[in-house]
């Protein structure tokens, strides 16, 4: 599965597709050409559902940008407060091992 289609659907704020690349077995932490995952594109977007899919899916909050940042970075560099809380407190649900 091409990593542009999950980086696409979290720019587009498409959760039902999020979630159904997430189960196909997208990459949660693959990232574009800036160094950019996943996580750190709905960060930025403010999409908290988006955000609790891809943790949930096993999206990792440690990666940094080519710049240096992580998600929680951009989600307070754009202003997007309840983002930050949420990624600072957010416990992913366990996944089903396949």
């Amino acid at each position: 599965m091409s990593k542009r289609l999950l980086l696409k659907a979290v720019i587009d704020g498409d959760l039902p597709e999020i979630q159904r690349f997430l189960r196909e077995g997208a990459d949660p932490n693959a990232t574009n050409r800036f160094g950019e995952t996943a996580l750190m594109l709905a960060a930025a977007n403010g999409d908290e559902e988006a955000l609790k899919a891809l943790l949930d899916g096993g999206a990792d909050k440690g990666i940094k940008t080519k710049a240096g940042q992580t998600a929680l970075d951009i989600a307070e560099e754009t202003g997007q407060t309840e983002t930050a809380v949420l990624l600072r407190h957010y416990i992913p649900e366990k996944r089903e091992k396949k």
